[in-house]
Order: structure tokens, then C-alpha cells, then sequence
């Protein structure tokens, strides 16, 4: 049973790493790949091996296990899973606050909004298509972000 939860904390994580990933550009995941395999390959030599993959899975499971009993429970997954999701909600926050004020415009809300229209009219006429809006949409879902 304490393998399976195991096995589960650490699926379960690997999914969760995989969808912020999808969220950033291809530079920003592979600077943050890069991160991430650093902090896995624990003696530093450029190849990550069974062991320390190992411990990274137990120090992961170690750090959601916020009483210590061994287990992680839904609360302590789904604090886990809040802190991750505050981070990235910073993150884009900081990069839309163009002034760093600490507080949006519209102007800068809509700025991802105008980048998405322009991707999306792929003739420039200025307006979309019905098509051009599946078509963004369908880009979105297969990993194309703004």
C-alpha cells in the first residue's frame, strides 16, 4: 500500500510538472528542464541515475508529507498542488505587470488577448474566421501557447 501511494505522489507529480510545462514557451521549458534535472542529478555529473531518481521521488514525497506520518493525505496533495499552482500564478502575473506595480490595466490584461487575435488571423485581414478560430484553438490544445 505505502509503494502504491508512493508510486502515486510521484505519477502524480511528474503529471503535474508536465502540465506547467506545456504552460511556457520552448526556451523557458528547457531553461526549467534544465533546472529540474539539476536538482535530480544530486552528485552533478550530467546523468541522472536509478538512485537519484530515487531520492528525488522520497525528498518530493518527504516535502508533501507535512505531518510526517509517512503518507501523503488529500490535504497535504492538495496544498502541495496549490503552492505549485501559486508560484506559476505569480510568475504570469510578474511577466503581464509590465510597470511592476502590482497591479493589472487593462492595457496589460488585454496584451495577451491581442497577441493570441493576431496568431490567430493567420491572413491579417484583422478580423477572424470561424476557421481561423478553430484553428487556434486547436493549436492551443496541441501545446501552442501565447
Amino acid at each position: 500500500m505505502r509503494n502504491t501511494s508512493l508510486a502515486l505522489v510521484a505519477i502524480t507529480a511528474l503529471g503535474l510538472s508536465a502540465a506547467a510545462l506545456a504552460e511556457v514557451p520552448a526556451d523557458k521549458r528547457a531553461e526549467r528542464m534544465q533546472q529540474r534535472f539539476e536538482q535530480i542529478d544530486l552528485d552533478g555529473d550530467g546523468k541522472v541515475t536509478k538512485e537519484e531518481m530515487s531520492q528525488h521521488r522520497v525528498q518530493k514525497h518527504k516535502a508533501a508529507d507535512k505531518n510526517g506520518d509517512g503518507l501523503v493525505s488529500q490535504d497535504e496533495f492538495s496544498t502541495m498542488a496549490v503552492e505549485r499552482m501559486r508560484k506559476r500564478l505569480d510568475r504570469r502575473f510578474a511577466k503581464m505587470d509590465a510597470n511592476s506595480d502590482g497591479q493589472l490595466s487593462q492595457d496589460e490584461m488585454g496584451s495577451k488577448s491581442e497577441r493570441h487575435f493576431q496568431r490567430m488571423d493567420s491572413d491579417s485581414d484583422g478580423v477572424l474566421t470561424l476557421e481561423e478560430m478553430k484553428a487556434g484553438k486547436h493549436h492551443r490544445r496541441r501545446g501552442g501557447r501565447d
